[in-house]
């Protein structure tokens, strides 16, 4: 009988694969600036078609730091280096990599993760690749296997099998283990499951028996299905490794059994001849002991599928970050790099005819991430040169630095904080969340004073205080409070007829603000007086300042009515609906960029003209943050893990790179780099430069 592959069941699932799984390391890391180190070179890379056997991956694709090698050695690596069988892949934060191996999958490794290639082999008539996942996440695509053929994923608390699918895999210490499914369907095996034990059995005597048994074991494990997801905690699979590995070890203790025997064992009943000697009963009485295990073994494996759910958003959000991996029809050559103690490269003007200069080095975009709270960034970073501000959705105050260095963490006496964010003074910031207004020392973090906040002056939604030298100006529904910066002592209040429920927008010491019932007011900040009122139609300007530029005050209201005012005439230049078609719940900041406002609400960025209010561009869906400009872009984050730049002008898109959290926040310019914030409490770190090549 010819042999059959391990999961012949399994054999006409679909072809691409995806795995995903999350470690559950949440220590701090430092953004990596500059790339990684060129590595050792790897043996030189076969094309598509010409090499006869492989036992390595290949790297096609790296941005930041990542390295190869074992627990004791590792050595930077760069895009065609070969990773040998044995080895494993580590990336620091911020990293992330692709190996394919030969024509038959790729995977991607993201940030944080280490990777062990167990098994490498792929040969013309059988492929296999056995992979363990140590820590962090990772996506795989398999291109269709044949009957003989293996792909599989070793974790720690199971093995999963494909033949050609889309599915992740969360599996966070302490927690079960999550595998959600896209298209097709995932076995879920028994770690003592032990393909290539197996595999060296059926090639005795008794291989019918063990692929009958095999057959048995895959039948009967757990499967997800497309559209689907399974939490399996590790004592689900306990009771079943320990049966299968019963069974594999009963399959290896049994001697080798004569032909005639094996062709009873798999004959129909009308066809098995009759039992004839001490040959045949030893047969039959192990057969009828493996039998019963597997029942036991079925009756276990089949617990855990009951409890099969819908795919949550977080599993559809894994899916949309594995939609650019590819296995590529031909392989990168490795990096030409210099042998040890070569004298110094020769400059390019001096280069001699005919020889090329070598190659730049892969420099990433993604400079790094660090971690900076366990709750989510709000509203967005501020910075002062590299030293970056940022708050927590608990009311957190935090000070880092470009390096990744947490300065200081300061906790405030607030209690939430939905859409606040520090305010830069000299030497100090005043942050006010739900229940206080906190100034705090910008060295270290310590309370300088806090004001106790209530419904008309709190922060919760945004609104926050300006600042003017050693003055500070808090909104409130009873007019412009001002306090002294240094000592909290109240130095009177700018009166005003009605409530102002939006940041103050401050220049030298002249205030901006719109009143909620559309009154926008020009106000001295030294002599806490109105200088002077315009009357516009907007309706309830929330949380967010309005913009000051070029003889110009621009803001939106919550509703997404825009309005412009001539700060030299005092009247409405221009008022223009955001979006028509709806009422926008506008929080956030807008942006100012040389021609034109922008505004983002409902996951969405709008562009207006600064002359017109007309739209400069289509609106842009997805979106997940407010933008910036920086280097004649405009930068944000996205819905599915992204960050992306678009022409400021036209809206389209420049550069888009995939990140490893959602950005939530406006990114800020801190020396060379751009910081975005995001939900997971990391901020991200990018270099436009790179990003815009």
């Amino acid at each position: 009988m010819k042999k059959k592959g391990i999961l012949y069941s399994l054999v006409l699932w679909s072809i691409a694969v995806s795995f995903y799984c999350l470690d559950s390391c949440s220590q701090k890391q430092s953004p990596n600036v500059g790339s990684a180190a060129p590595a050792a070179s790897g043996p030189r890379v076969e094309q598509k078609g010409t090499s006869p056997a492989i036992t390595q991956g290949i790297v096609t694709f790296l941005e930041g730091r990542v390295s190869a090698g074992t627990g004791a050695d590792w050595r930077p690596i760069s895009v065609g280096d070969a990773v040998p069988t044995a080895e494993s892949v580590k990336t620091d934060s911020g990293s992330s990599c692709d190996l394919q191996f030969g024509e038959a999958s790729a995977i991607r490794i993201g940030p944080d993760a280490v990777i062990e290639l167990m098994t490498i082999s792929l040969a013309t008539g059988k492929k296999i690749v056995d992979l363990g996942l140590l820590a962090g996440a990772v996506t795989c695509k398999v291109n269709k296997l044949m009957e003989k053929d293996r792909f599989q994923i070793v974790t720690k608390t199971a093995v999963c099998a494909v033949r050609g699918t889309q599915f992740a895999v969360d599996d966070r210490a302490g927690k079960a283990i999550t595998v959600a499914v896209r298209e097709g369907a995932v076995a879920i095996l028994p770690l003592s499951f032990d393909e290539a034990k197996l595999d060296a059995l059926a090639n005795s005597a008794n291989e019918s028996e063990v692929e009958a048994v095999v057959d048995s074991i895959v039948k009967a494990a757990p499967v997800v299905g497309k559209g689907q997801e399974l939490s399996i905690a590790s004592t689900d699979m306990a009771k079943a490794d320990t049966i299968v590995a019963l069974v594999q070890s009963e399959l290896a203790s049994t001697p080798a059994l004569p032909t005639t025997v094996g062709a009873q064992l798999n004959a129909k009943p009308e066809e098995k001849p009759e039992n004839s000697g001490q040959g045949a009963a030893t047969a039959a009485a192990l057969s009828e002991s493996i039998a019963q295990s597997l029942k036991d073994y079925e009756a276990t494996a089949s617990v855990p599928v009951q409890r099969t759910t819908a795919l949550s958003d977080d599993s559809k959000r894994l899916f949309e970050r594995a939609a650019t991996l590819e296995v590529k029809e031909s392989l990168p050559e490795p990096p030409k790099r210099a042998p040890a103690n070569n004298p110094p490269p020769v400059p390019i003007s001096a280069t001699p005819a005919g020889k090329a200069p070598a190659p730049a080095p892969v420099v990433s975009a993604l400079r790094g991430t660090i971690k900076v709270s366990d709750a989510g960034l709000v509203s967005g970073l501020v910075a002062a040169g590299r030293t970056l501000f940022a708050a927590d959705a608990k009311g957190t105050v935090f000070a880092f630095t470009a390096d990744g260095t947490v300065l200081w963490s300061s906790i405030t006496g607030n209690a939430e904080n939905d859409n606040s964010r520090p305010v830069l003074g000299s030497g100090f910031l005043a942050f006010a969340g739900d229940k206080e207004l906190s100034v705090l020392d910008g060295s270290n973090g310590k309370l300088r004073f806090s004001v106790p906040l209530d419904s008309s002056s709190s922060g919760l939604f945004g609104r926050r205080p300006a600042i003017a030298g050693t003055r500070l100006y808090l909104a409130t529904a009873n007019g412009i409070k001002v306090f002294d910066a240094d000592s909290g002592a109240s130095l009177g209040t700018i009166d005003l007829p009605d409530d102002v429920e939006m940041t103050p927008a401050v220049s030298g010491t002249t205030l901006y603000a719109a009143s909620v019932g559309g009154m926008f007011y020009v106000m001295d900040g030294g002599k806490l007086s109105v200088v002077s009122q315009v009357k516009t139609s907007a309706s309830q300007p929330y949380a967010a300042a309005p913009l000051i530029s070029g003889g110009s005050a621009y803001f939106i209201d919550r509703k997404g009515l825009a309005t412009c005012i001539d700060l030299g005439t005092q009247t409405v230049a221009w008022s223009k609906r955001v979006d028509a078609a709806k009422n926008l719940n506008v929080l956030q900041d807008s942006v100012l960029g040389d021609s034109g406002l922008y505004v983002f609400a409902k996951g969405t960025i709008y562009g207006l003209s600064l002359k017109t209010g007309e739209r400069l561009f289509d609106p842009i869906g997805g979106a997940s943050s407010p933008p910036a400009i920086f280097d004649e872009s405009l930068w944000f984050g996205t819905q599915n893990d992204k960050i992306v730049a678009v022409d400021p002008l036209s809206g389209k898109t420049k550069t888009t790179l995939t990140v490893s959290a959602r950005i939530v926040g406006a990114p800020v310019e801190t020396g060379d780099l751009l910081a975005f914030p995001t939900e997971s409490g990391d901020a991200i770190f990018v270099d436009p430069a790179v990003a815009l090549r």
